[in-house]
């Protein structure tokens, strides 16, 4: 008992300073129109009173017409009933527009916010952390409609405090215990509600997994990227039942929690039931006895369910305001979230100045989290200013975590990656990655126009020429001025009027852009897995034109494209197996040979025609 009374305690500790900084919150957003909306609220709060009053008075004139004084202050009170609604009418259509705008506002800035957070997380390593997933999750259900939510309530709750207060202390008028004893016989289902909207959090929490696993087999199903594979190989029962799988966890988890709930409500319910009867009775006693008037029952017994209601919608909301708090408390901590950096960051002349001794891997080791098995282990080898640098070898030979070692999306394990003798860690992750231009295997297809798609690839500069410029490199222009309405012909079948291009198609798109950059260093992988071998071909013998005077790394499947490089760089199950040009790597008679001689064969003998 004393442990869940202590806990109860912390629960309010922790709802009224989370509530706090949610008023912060919002009060630096809205002052003026959060100040309004609380002034229109105590308004509405008094207009019950009001009511009741002059209904007491009007009932005791009715039922006794003599003890009436003035015909026009009967007139009056008649003429108070219209203003009194008339003015409740108007303060709830104040309230609500401004609850609207309120409700926009912030939902829009506490969005924009997490988006922010997200996107200031240099490093990808969170993205592929399930448990990331979770919180980003709970953050996300914090933010937008709760802070509305959390609005809705704050007002209502304020509204219902003044209410109880008000009937409380008319009610007490007419014996000091009735006050008192509508209080104690609503405690215990107030108390209950309370707890019952706190333990619901708790679910909540527990089954986030499910939910997002949920939402994960639902977007399968219903996603134009998964539409293929899913008709192709008769996967929709496959998912569907995995959907329900997952539902069945979240429904069986909330149907314990809801028998649970239902049985302790209803004896709490049923002894509040009964003092409010008891009270009701007791009334109406008086008023039979001649001890109150009519008018006075009217009042008393209009004000009991109004207390003993609005006692219950305190602690309700109350209870609510726990539920919605947690969820909040979610957003502000995840907003609070930071990872490890370094602190001592270069920044000065870096971006002016082009690669002076080039990139270094010093025994470098990497593996991803969660995998026991390490991508890359001890690998060494450099870039030098002006290079063109292949790297080839098996799937998962480690070729593509190299990338994304050098852009910092990843930190090394053991070992250092060098720029210029100086390690990439010291570099700022932003200039860094302006010395970059990439195009991953996976590219991204963004749903603009061509322009646009292009454009990304530098957003600092403003003339459109470049744009253009980049997409001959890439030969986007074969197929951008056959298109409807040439470079600003929006892509994809997401919005209206978009058009689909073919797997190559979108892969000229990513190369654009990355030509559209001028960085020091090119970074292609996997450049021509979508072309077709013209297209290939054509991109390959203006390889050295294209990337100049800059240094390059790509990656490639297709060895019989790599002799334009300066260096090739094999690699095998996670480790360097060979360096060197084409010649050298072939009279070494190692892997490269094996594999070069292997693809070599097959299009002899017209495997791959």
């Amino acid at each position: 008992m004393i442990r869940s009374l202590i806990d109860g305690f912390k629960k309010v500790s922790t709802t009224i300073k989370i509530t706090i900084d949610i008023l912060k919150y919002i009060f630096s957003l809205e002052r003026l129109s959060v100040t309004a909306l609380f002034f229109l609220c105590t308004l509405e709060a008094t207009l019950p009173f009001l009511s009741l009053w002059l209904a007491k008075y009007v009932v005791d004139v009715l039922t006794a017409p003599e003890q009436a004084t003035d015909p026009n202050t009967f007139l009056n009170f008649l003429i108070g009933f219209v203003v009194i609604g008339i003015l409740a009418q108007v303060c709830a259509t104040f309230g609500q527009t401004l609850r609207e705008r309120i409700g926009q506002k912030i939902e829009s800035h506490s969005e924009v916010s997490l988006l922010k957070k997200v996107n200031s997380f240099s490093e990808i390593t969170v993205f592929e952390n399930p448990e990331f997933y979770n919180h980003l999750r709970n953050a996300t259900e914090g933010s937008g409609r709760r802070f509305v939510g959390v609005i809705d309530i704050m007002v209502l709750a304020t509204r219902s405090l003044l209410m109880l207060g008000g009937s409380v202390a008319i009610l007490g008028s007419v014996h000091w215990s009735l006050g008192v004893i509508v209080l104690v016989g609503m405690l215990p289902h107030s108390l209950v509600t309370f707890w019952i909207n706190g333990f619901k959090a708790q679910v909540f929490r527990a089954q986030a997994h499910d939910t997002r696993e949920q939402r994960y087999y639902a977007s399968v199903l219903t996603s134009q990227e998964t539409a293929k594979e899913v008709r192709a190989f008769h996967l929709g029962s496959f998912f569907l039942d995995k959907y329900q799988e997952a539902f069945s966890r979240v429904y069986d988890r909330s149907q314990r929690f809801r028998r649970r709930a239902l049985k302790v409500g209803t004896v709490s319910g049923v002894f509040s039931g009964a003092v409010s009867a008891g009270v009701f009775s007791w009334i109406a006693l008086q008023a039979y006895n001649g001890f109150l008037t009519v008018g006075d029952a009217v009042l008393y017994i209009g004000l009991l369910p109004q207390a003993m209601r609005t006692l219950s919608l305190i602690f309700g909301q109350l209870a609510s305001l726990h539920f919605v708090s947690l969820h909040v408390k979610y957003f502000f901590d995840f907003l609070k979230l930071e990872l490890p950096h370094n602190a001592n960051e270069i920044a000065e002349n870096f971006q002016s100045k082009g690669i002076v001794t080039g990139y270094e891997f010093r025994n470098v080791s990497f593996k991803y989290p969660g995998v026991d098995r390490p991508a890359i282990e001890n690998v060494s080898f450099t870039i030098e200013p002006g290079e063109k640098v292949a790297v080839v070898g098996r799937n998962g030979a480690g070729k593509s975590t190299l990338v994304k070692l050098m852009l910092r999306l990843y930190q090394p394990d053991a070992g250092v990656i060098l720029l210029d003798g100086i390690p990439l860690k010291d570099y700022a992750s932003e200039d860094l990655r302006k010395k970059t231009s990439v195009v991953f295997q996976d590219f991204a297809k963004f749903y603009l126009s061509i322009r646009d798609n292009i454009a990304l690839g530098d957003l600092s500069k403003d003339q459109n020429d470049w744009i253009e410029n980049a997409a001959k490199k890439a030969q986007v222009d074969d197929f951008a001025n056959e298109l409807p309405q040439g470079y600003n012909t929006l892509l994809g079948k997401h919005f209206d009027g978009g058009v689909e291009l073919s797997g190559g198609q979108w892969q000229r798109i990513s190369l654009a852009r990355a030509f559209a950059r001028d960085a020091d260093l090119i970074v292609l992988d996997e450049p021509s897995s979508a072309l077709d071998p013209i297209a290939e071909s054509r991109l390959y013998e203006r390889f050295r034109d294209l990337t100049n005077d800059k240094s390059a790394l790509f990656i490639t499947h297709r060895l019989g494209s790599v002799r334009i490089a300066d260096k090739i760089i094999v690699l095998n199950d996670g480790k360097i197996a060979g360096v060197g040009s084409h010649n050298e790597l072939m009279a070494a008679e190692g892997d490269y040979a094996v594999l070069f001689r292997t693809q070599a064969k097959n299009y002899a003998d017209g495997i791959f025609e």
